[in-house]
């Protein structure tokens, strides 16, 4: 059986104390835990550049 893509929102995080560029941010549990009951994490980038074909290649979207 094909493993479920599951999308996964970002933190966007402004340059700052941690760099001085921006950057993506996420907790690894939330990967881990998608991992754990078999679907494959996609981290979802702040763009619709691409919206089209990201929603033709996952499965389900989890907003954290």
């Amino acid at each position: 059986m094909k493993k479920p893509i599951i999308g996964i929102t970002l933190d966007n995080e402004e340059p700052g104390q941690y760099s001085k560029f921006s950057w993506y941010a996420i907790r690894k549990n939330y990967l881990h835990s998608i991992e754990k009951f078999g679907g494959i994490p996609f981290p979802l980038l702040h763009t619709l550049s691409n919206i089209e074909d990201i929603i033709s290649l996952i499965d389900a979207v989890i907003i954290t």
